[in-house]
């Protein structure tokens, strides 16, 4: 069926911009290969990551069908990528021929608004440090450790709470101080079990 159709696959290096922020939202996109992040960036040029997806997520089907049918952030390419750009006459198409596929479709709809939701209010309600032990406490259940690898840097941590870099770094050695936590460049410890009770 995709082979019938004029829906292209286009390729994008790391760094590049797939959507800007206001741009049209004409189709629901494919990770085919690589990884996206979905970002705003304020007047002040602080920068909220707000979700990050791979091969295999889509992205642009919650706006697709809406009266305000813009990106409200920026998409860009975190590692070099490769994207189907299936336009909306076709997903309409596949919706009504394939029961399967629709269903499919509003699940990913229903999970990426609840994924937003969650991180707006993440960062609206939360402290600096409150974000900070969230982190750990998720990690360390995901991880099966209080000592937690970290597979992000500092920079991409803090574009995931909404902060600038140097507000985390000061927590972070706050908390250190305090023996609440140690930390290297590649790991962090929990010290204090009981920081995990104040979540």
């Amino acid at each position: 069926m995709l082979a019938n159709t004029m829906s292209p696959i286009k390729e994008y290096r790391r760094g590049g911009i797939i959507h800007l922020q206001n741009e049209q939202c004409s189709s629901l996109d494919v990770i085919l290969e690589g990884n996206i992040v979905i970002q705003r960036l304020d007047e002040a040029g602080k920068v909220l990551t707000v979700a990050a997806f791979a091969a295999g997520d889509t992205f642009g089907g919650n706006l697709l069908f809406a009266d305000q049918n813009r990106f409200p952030m920026t998409v860009s390419a975190s590692s070099d990528c490769v994207i189907l750009h299936l336009d909306r006459q076709l997903l309409v198409y596949f919706c009504q021929k394939n029961q399967n596929f629709f269903m499919e479709f509003v699940r990913t709809i229903s999970n990426k608004a609840t994924l937003v939701s969650d991180k707006l209010n993440t960062v609206a309600m939360k402290s600096i440090r409150q974000q900070i032990i969230d982190f750990l406490a998720k990690e360390s259940v995901l991880q099966g450790s209080f000592t937690i690898e970290l597979h992000l840097s500092k920079k991409e941590w803090a574009e995931n709470l909404g902060i600038p870099r140097p507000s985390l770094s000061r927590e972070l050695k706050k908390m250190k101080e305090e023996g609440l936590i140690d930390y290297s460049r590649n790991w962090i410890s929990i010290k204090d079990e009981d920081i995990l009770a104040e979540l």
